[in-house]
This record gives structure tokens, sequence and C-alpha cells, in this order.
């Protein structure tokens, strides 16, 4: 994905040689050139509780597949983070299934850059404002 140029310069985190540093630098800019400009600077600290926990696979499957994620690699990833299906009964009448979904699992590296491909769109809004994103936290700044 960094090699195709798939990520935009908006989002850092989980990223080689775009860190934290490099999101506070881009914040503090914004910060001085308002005041350059004696203009206000609006801003928004969000944060995505248990993101990457929370990623809709079939989602993250749609938006792989749109960036030309190879198809084989996208039906493995499919298969990979399918749903859970327990079966239950306490007897021949009585029978419940349940399905658990989950995300992708916290602390994986292969999460970290599924994650990225997955707020994607986030960092791609066509807003009047400048939107950076730094992991699972979001910093919208209207113009």
């Amino acid at each position: 994905m960094e090699q195709n140029s798939l990520i935009p310069p908006n989002i850092f985190g989980f990223r080689h040689q775009s860190g934290t540093i490099d999101c506070v630098s881009a914040l503090v800019s914004e910060i001085y050139t308002s005041l350059i400009q004696k203009n206000y600077l609006n801003a928004a600290f969000l944060d995505i509780q248990s993101a990457v926990p929370s990623v809709r696979i079939p989602k993250l499957l749609e938006i792989r597949h749109s960036i030309g994620f190879p198809h084989l690699l996208t039906n493995y990833l499919g298969k990979l983070f399918s749903p859970l299906i327990f079966h239950s009964s306490l007897d021949k009448k009585n029978r419940v299934q349940k399905t658990l979904y989950r995300g992708l699992p916290q602390g994986s590296p292969l999460s970290s850059i599924l994650f990225i491909s997955y707020i994607l769109e986030i960092a791609q809004l066509q807003i009047p404002s400048k939107i950076l994103l730094y992991a699972d936290d979001n910093l919208p700044l209207p113009s």
C-alpha cells in the first residue's frame, strides 16, 4: 500500500517513518498558520473506541477489493476473520446457534495494515476540512 501511494499523507501511525511526531508537527503547522493569518482554528479530537476489534470484516474486504487487493488474498482474509458459530443444545428440541462477529485482533501487525485500509475513506473525504488521522484518533480541522 505504501509503495503504491494508496495511503494519503494525512494518515499517521502504523506506517514506516510516519508517526506521532509527524502528526503533531502537522497539527502545530496548522496552528501556526492560523495564528499568522489571525484566524481561529477549530478542532475536534475524536477517538474511535475499540476501533480495531470493531472493524466490520465484510466492509474491510469490500474496501480491499476496491483498491485492487489480490482476490485470492482477500478471500483468505475473509476466511481468517470469519465469524465464529457456536452450537449448543440441552436436548434434541432446544438447539441454539449463536454467531459471534469479531473485528481484527488488537496488537497484530496484520491488523494495523488492514486498519489503515479500513480508514482510507475517512482520510479521503471531500469536505471543507483537513483531517489528520493517527491510528484510531481523528482530528478534523474545519477550514
